[in-house]
């Protein structure tokens, strides 16, 4: 009887191993020209399917797949939620006067403060970030020069460049970001040979593929109340704007020193106080943009890190006073790094 069991073994393993070798030879691959990709609305592929010989509906074809929740239960899945800070035992209180705050762990996208994150504001010259990214995507020459216009010319701030001056679009870049100057902001938008009103819809489209649904913009410039976002939302501009190593050294200069073609030196400095601030101790600051104008109020946007290279996003937005930004960004980045502790 066991002859028989052990004679039975051997020919269903000599079967299985025969119908694999077969599936491997010339001639028995899977055409793939027959595959069929399957995606969700989003674009995430869920997998491949091997085309029957009829059509099959669409939307009965994905649902036939498995979800993308049921697929992170059969593949590896990497939770950041696994490496989140995590809040102490006992914490003191917070206290500011911002209409707007947020304090964001840059690894893990955790929320560690937050008052009325998700109101939409008015937030003035950090609009000067988005426009940033988008000319950053145009590919534009940044050592070529621009000769000022007339149409550049907008009020409000500091101006560092003038009519018939002829500036690098690259120094017009860091007067933008390092001091939110606007006639260079707007110099930029011209120089781009899109309009303003094509230029503004570019932006739009940047936030869009963000994912900011709460972002709007109708100026480069960041002077319209309708400027708006949300404290998270601006976050998540920051971020990405951070990525770009030019914009990344713009937002953490104190000053920045250019000359004009007729050989003009000109100095421009940051409206970021905190640069200075922070030089020394435990915390450094990895820049930051301003804003302000009466709707939005005093506006801060700041990327920190510790000594552990922990870093943190803080948002401030609808402060009542100039320096009041600034102390509300300097308690609120203090506070999370006293109250939270990373354990990785």
């Amino acid at each position: 009887m066991q002859i028989i069991r052990n004679l039975i073994l051997v020919i269903v393993i000599f079967v299985v191993s025969a119908m694999t070798i077969i599936h491997f030879i010339p001639g028995s691959e899977i055409d793939e020209s027959k595959l069929i990709v399957l995606e969700e609305e989003n674009g995430k592929v869920l997998g491949v399917s091997e085309e029957v010989g009829e059509e099959v509906d669409e939307e009965k074809r994905i649902k036939s797949y498995l979800k993308i929740s049921e697929l992170d239960n059969v593949l590896p899945v990497v939770d950041k939620s696994n490496f989140a800070p995590e809040k102490k035992e006992e914490t003191s209180k917070l206290s500011h006067g911002a209409g707007s705050i947020l304090a964001l762990d840059v690894n893990s996208g955790k929320v560690l403060y937050s008052y009325a994150e998700d109101k939409e504001r008015s937030i003035a010259s950090i609009t000067k970030l988005a426009t940033a990214l988008v000319l950053m995507d145009l590919g534009l020459d940044w050592n070529s020069e621009y000769e000022i216009q007339a149409s550049d010319h907008i009020s409000g701030g500091r101006i560092y460049v003038y009519q018939g001056e002829v500036v690098k679009l690259k120094d017009l870049l860091y007067a933008s970001l390092v001091a939110s100057a606007n006639t260079a902001t707007q110099a930029l938008v011209s120089a781009s040979g899109f309009t303003q009103e094509e230029f503004v819809d570019l932006m739009n489209q940047k936030a869009d593929f963000l994912d900011l649904e709460k972002t709007s913009f109708v100026d480069p410039i960041g002077l319209s109340s309708w400027n708006t976002s949300t404290a998270y939302e601006v976050s998540v501009l920051l971020s990405e704007a951070l990525r770009n190593p030019t914009i990344r050294d713009c937002v953490s200069r104190e000053s920045y020193v250019f000359t004009t073609k007729s050989g003009k030196s000109k100095t421009v400095k940051s409206t970021d106080i905190l640069l200075d601030d922070f030089e020394e101790g435990d915390i450094r600051i990895l820049g930051g943009k301003t804003g302000f104008t009466g709707a939005a109020g005093y506006c801060f946007v700041s990327m920190f890190e510790n000594l552990q290279n922990k870093r943190v996003i803080t948002v401030v937005l609808g402060s009542h006073g100039h320096a009041d930004r600034f102390e509300d960004t300097k308690h609120l980045i203090n506070w999370v790094y006293a109250n939270y502790e990373w354990k990785w």
